[in-house]
């Protein structure tokens, strides 16, 4: 069982190579200054430090960060929110997966000018500085260029760099990225250094060494005073484009090419770290550590996401930026921070942990929503156990994946299927799918991954093609609109019926509404054939590919069936395809089908669903609309039980087979069982309240109670099994059923039997003489 994997694997993780230390971080009068490092597209072997995790040396010189982890806790299992910067960043800075608040692009040029995230997210420089800490930061923003998403509206005190995602590191005349301080450009490549860095020879001072000046300035500034410090440095480096000082190229003879400029820029960043590093040990700089503010100072060191291409190591992990492999989404990690002993520790933790663990470390505590967890606890021995059992992350339709215990379920690209891996303890093993060998795994992790995406948004910070700012789509009667979802023009947005679009593949998410409306002139028919981001790619469908049930339904929170019907002649509204799922909207609202379409005169209109409706949550079935409304496909419920409540005047026919497992609660209108295959199947009960009427017309209800004692029960044809009946029951040409699979059926009222079958069977078997299998607590008439 996945499980006992996940037991051996924590039991190993959390003995770990590290000492328990003996007290918490802070204290309210106390309070530790923070400085948190990132370097941009490194890769994952591409430090020192990192030999221990990769079995070998890494070809690149970084002595301070080696230093640094030599006073740290190393991570062997540190995971991104994202292998993309903007996204990371979006993930880091407010300790959220991304895609919960619609960060799903990475703010480029083309995104604007809805490149940032929602103003309501709190970052942890605003955290922070409730908290009464002095915030900076230094080097790549990348969260947005408008005003409400620059550094100073989101709680940042003192910024030095650039808005943009990327930056030339010589000065470059007109390249259209300014080096900011604050909000005013800075010639920055002028101003001497804070740190007496000698410029390269010939093309001048580097832009690595002036984010470590203005980082190391800031904590010069700031060591000692009334109020601690937060100190964010984004390093560009060793981002493109490729750009070292000849100092630093000089340190490896032995490469050649972008591979060469990739490590001299990275020790390039690496001497800006020890000069961050050298500024904590001696603030003012004159030799003396007795000013040091190391004992009372965080440290953290990681990487945005994987090396983006062959310039960089990634080492035996597979993958590269932009992937969802582990070469992708598993970063380097330091912390270093009071009461912490050096050692490694391997149990999963991820970028996401580090918010709550620096508030909660700041004497705060958490005041938003958080997908990451305290590491302090687990990092000090006080707490025993995993801090994650699973590691979950989707970005978009471009990737996604889970991690639990050795296991990992991951789509690695846009153009890749999923795939099962059994991950080794260096990271290793995903060349190797085991999807079909193991598929009760695949079932544990499919359901663990549904339940995480049920709660993400769909992303919304970009005006490009991908994006449409809308959940709600209307079904187009116009003639000539495509029949098919995913295909052509045949939806309009609800807001604005100018929008003529189809569903992209990134459009369900738990927001999402569908609207079919009458049409007075003609039949149409609706077919599905979208699947939603976690799914496989449109190309690997035509060819046959299946999507792994679970991930490639369309989610949306609702069906609406509306409008006015009019015409001349019977119509009909046919919606059919691949199954949907109904899930809660992100604010908690109940999934549903609105059945509120009218019909007027002499003609009928039929709305005819069916494709198969996959239940992750309480589905409620509501509306007072008079049209003829049948559901044809299958109602069944996803992992959680799920059961199905009608509300409103309607009358709705179930002529599928339905399997939920939660109740069937009949609160108001009708429902009506008929159909060959009709059913009502293995629900946990069926009810019906007073105002509501349920008719059993053919097919089957098969439940443990069945209630209608409040309510209205036509028994007109079909199978009643049921272990307990409340209240009276009539059957004149039905079947009741005592017995099957329970050993005998009590009925609290009175029990008529004038006509049809009473059949009674004990697991299977025609009962003994002596049998009971029926308890009747009211009178009995048998005709």
């Amino acid at each position: 069982m996945l499980s006992r994997c996940l037991r051996g694997l924590v039991h190993s993780a959390l003995v770990l190579s590290l000492l328990a230390a003996k007290s918490t971080i802070a204290t309210a009068a106390d309070r530790p200054n923070i400085v948190l490092m990132m370097s941009d597209d490194a890769g994952y072997a591409d430090f020192g430090f990192q030999g221990q995790f990769i079995g070998r040396p890494s070809q690149i010189q970084t002595p301070k960060l080696d230093q640094l982890a030599s006073q740290s806790i190393a991570f062997s299992n540190a995971y991104l929110p994202a292998s993309a910067c903007s996204i990371t960043r979006a993930g880091l800075l407010t300790g959220r997966q991304p895609m919960k608040f619609g960060y799903g692009f990475n703010a480029q040029p083309s995104d604007r000018p809805n490149e940032g995230f929602p103003v309501d997210q709190v970052t942890l420089m605003e955290r922070t500085k409730q908290l009464g800490y002095t915030t900076g930061v230094v080097g790549k923003w990348h969260l947005g260029e408008q005003p409400q998403w620059q550094p100073q509206s989101q709680g940042v005190d003192s910024f030095y760099g650039f808005w943009e995602g990327g930056d030339q590191y010589f000065e470059t005349p007109n390249d259209g990225v300014e080096v900011r301080r604050g909000v005013a450009p800075v010639n920055w490549w002028t101003e001497p250094s804070f740190n007496n860095v000698p410029p390269d020879p010939t093309r001048g001072r580097h832009l690595t060494d002036a984010f470590g000046d203005e980082a190391s300035k800031f904590i010069a500034d700031h060591a000692g005073g009334a109020d601690p410090f937060f100190l964010y440095v984004p390093f560009n480096a060793p981002h493109a484009p490729y750009q070292a000082k000849a100092q630093d190229l000089a340190l490896y003879p032995n490469l050649t090419g972008n591979r060469k400029i990739v490590a001299a820029m990275t020790s390039g960043m690496d001497r800006s770290v020890g000069n961050i590093l050298s500024r904590i040990d001696d603030p003012n700089g004159d030799g003396n550590q007795s000013d040091s503010i190391a004992d009372n100072t965080i440290v953290i060191f990681l990487n945005d996401n994987g090396g983006a291409n062959s310039f960089y190591d990634n080492g035996p992990l597979l993958g590269l930026k932009g992937t969802g492999s582990e070469g992708g989404i598993r970063t380097p990690m330091l912390i270093r921070g009071p009461a912490l002993a050096a050692g490694v520790y391997d149990g999963m933790v991820s970028a996401l942990d580090l918010f709550p663990t620096l508030v909660n470390a700041a004497g705060g505590s958490m005041t938003t929503p958080t997908d990451g967890v305290d590491l302090m606890p687990y990092l000090t021995g006080q707490q025993i156990g995993p801090a994650h059992e699973s590691i979950v992350y989707r970005n978009r339709g471009n990737y996604a994946g889970i991690r639990k215990g050795e296991w990992k379920l991951v789509k690695s690209d846009a153009a890749s299927a999923w795939k099962l891996h059994r991950l080794n303890p260096d990271g290793t093993g995903e060349q190797v799918d085991l999807l079909l060998q193991y598929p009760e795994i695949v079932q544990e992790l499919v359901r663990d991954f549904v339940a995480f995406d049920v709660t993400l948004d769909k992303a919304r910070n970009s005006t490009s093609a991908f994006v449409q700012h809308n959940d709600v789509f209307l079904r187009r009667n116009e003639a000539g609109a495509a029949t098919s979802w995913q295909h052509g023009t045949g939806w309009t947005w609800a807001s604005d019926l100018s929008k003529l679009t189809s569903i992209g593949k990134d459009d369900p998410n738990p927001n999402m509404a569908l609207v079919f409306t009458p049409n007075n002139a003609a039949d149409y028919r609706s077919v599905n054939n979208a699947n939603r981001a976690s799914g496989i790619s449109r190309a690997m469908l035509n060819a046959g590919v299946q999507d792994i049930p679970g991930l490639g339904e369309v989610m949306l929170n609702e069906l609406r069936l509306e409008g006015a019907f009019s015409g001349a002649a019977n119509r009909m509204a046919t919606i059919e395809g691949n199954p949907l799922m109904l899930v809660n909207n992100l604010a908690g609202k109940a999934p549903g089908l609105r059945l509120d379409a009218t019909q007027a005169g002499s003609f009928a209109y039929t709305y005819q669903v069916n494709l198969d409706l996959i239940l992750y949550h309480d589905f409620v079935i509501e509306g007072n609309g008079n049209a003829n409304f049948n559901i044809g496909g299958v109602m069944r419920s996803f992992d959680p039980v799920s059961g199905v409540t009608k509300r409103g005047t309607s009358t709705v026919t179930f002529a599928g087979h339905n399997t939920f497992t939660g109740p069937a609660i009949i609160e108001g209108g009708r429902v009506i069982i008929n159909g060959i295959d009709a059913a009502i199947d293995g629900a946990e009960e069926v009810r019906v309240q007073s105002g509501g009427r349920f008719t059993l017309q053919s097919g089957l209800i098969r439940t443990d109670r069945f209630d209608a004692s409040q309510g209205t029960f036509d028994f007109l044809g079909g199978t009643l099994q049921a272990q307990q009946i409340i209240g009276n029951l009539a059957n004149s040409v039905g079947t009741v059923v005592a017995g099957a699979e329970v050993p005998a059926v009590t009925v609290s009222g009175n029990f008529v039997q004038t006509g049809g079958t009473l059949k009674a069977l004990i697991d299977g078997h025609l009962p003994g003489p002596t049998s009971t299998i029926m308890s009747i607590a009211g009178q009995a008439q048998l005709a």
